[in-house]
């Protein structure tokens, strides 16, 4: 797969190209914007390469002027999608707008931006490497843990704050597991 033909929107132009350095991996340009009027065209691109077996994403958004907050929605399904195999998506050349738009809705936290291609490749090849570390340190949740007020026992499936059930104080669990008050 070279590329996929224009969708015919003056106003949204995709082309892809495979990338050789990383199993099942294609390289989405960008350039124009994405809004209501041709998302499921851009859905339909990314359709194409999940059925031609991609799943390893990048996209160039280098020349992307406006991203509507509804074709974040598309991202999340995608990756829902391909985390299945084991496959991610990165974004780079984020800029403008569309960064306003993933800034404010929270995706530059819980996706990889990259300021360039090398950078996402570089992502996308290491990653692996991480996770296979990750899997050698040892797991710590989920775990039971006793609510330091009320001797309450909790299950938490990760880090992070939560409330007891019986006295409805707020306790945070951090990575280790261990449990101090919210």
């Amino acid at each position: 797969m070279n590329s996929f033909k224009n969708n015919g929107y003056e106003s949204l132009k995709i082309r892809t190209k495979k990338v050789s350095e990383i199993e099942f991996c294609v390289l989405f340009f960008i350039e124009g914007f994405i809004d209501q009027q041709n998302i499921s065209d851009f859905q339909e691109e990314i359709d194409k390469a999940l059925a031609s077996g991609y799943i390893n994403f990048i996209f160039d958004f280098e020349e992307l002027t406006y991203i509507a907050s509804a074709t974040l929605g598309v991202f999340s399904d995608l990756q829902e999608s391909i985390g299945r195999y084991g496959g991610a998506l990165v974004f780079y050349g984020l800029q403008g707008k569309p960064l306003d738009v993933f800034t404010v809705l929270g995706f530059y936290d819980y996706y990889p931006i990259t300021d360039d291609i090398d950078q996402a490749i570089e992502y996308l090849l290491f990653r692996d490497e991480e996770e296979d570390e990750e899997e050698e340190k040892v797991k710590v949740f989920p775990k039971t843990v006793e609510c330091p007020i009320c001797s309450a026992r909790l299950r938490a499936t990760k880090p992070g704050i939560f409330t007891c059930a019986s006295c409805k104080i707020v306790l945070n669990i951090n990575n280790s597991g261990n449990v101090t008050l919210g």
